[in-house]
C-alpha cells in the first residue's frame, strides 16, 4: 500500500513472499540488527492470503538475488477483504474500493471469488465491506 498507492508515510513491516524461508529470515534478522529495526520488519505471514491465481505483479526492482513486485489492486483487495482486520485493513480497503470504483458488495464478492474460488466471504469480511461501502454513500 505504501509503495504502490503512497497510502501512508510508513509501514510497520514489509509483507513478502520469499524462499528459502530460513536463509531469508536469517538475513532479515541481520539487517534488523544492523539498522535497529524490529526483527519482524520483513514479514511472510501475509502469504496465507496470497492467491495462486494472482499471476505476476508489476516489477518495481529486479536484481539477480531480489525481485520486488507490486500486487495488482484487485488481488490486494481480495487479500484485504479475506483478512478483514477492521483496525488494520479498513483504510486500505477504502482506498482500494475508490481506486477500483466499486460501489456494491456483489462487485467486491466477484473479485474475491476470482482470486479465491469456492471460498465464500466470512461474515466479518462481508460486514466490513458493507460498512465501508455505506460510508461512501453517506
Amino acid at each position: 500500500m505504501v509503495l504502490t498507492y503512497d497510502a501512508r508515510a510508513a509501514t510497520r513491516d514489509v509483507d513478502a513472499l520469499f524462499r528459502p524461508d530460513s536463509a531469508v529470515l536469517e538475513a532479515a534478522y541481520e539487517v534488523a540488527s544492523e539498522l535497529e529495526l524490529p526483527q519482524s520488519w520483513l514479514d511472510n505471514q501475509a502469504s496465507s492470503y496470497v492467491s495462486g491465481r494472482a499471476g505476476r505483479g508489476t516489477p518495481v526492482y529486479d536484481h539477480p538475488n531480489l525481485r520486488v513486485l507490486t500486487t495488482p489492486p484487485e488481488h490486494l483487495l481480495a487479500m484485504k477483504v479475506r483478512a478483514a482486520r477492521a483496525a488494520r485493513d479498513a483504510e486500505d480497503l477504502r482506498l482500494l474500493l475508490k481506486t477500483l470504483d466499486l460501489h456494491a458488495v456483489e462487485d467486491v464478492t466477484r473479485i474475491v471469488e476470482r482470486y479465491f474460488p469456492g471460498e465464500p466471504l466470512i461474515d466479518r469480511s462481508r460486514q466490513l465491506v458493507e460498512d465501508l461501502l455505506a460510508e461512501g454513500r453517506g
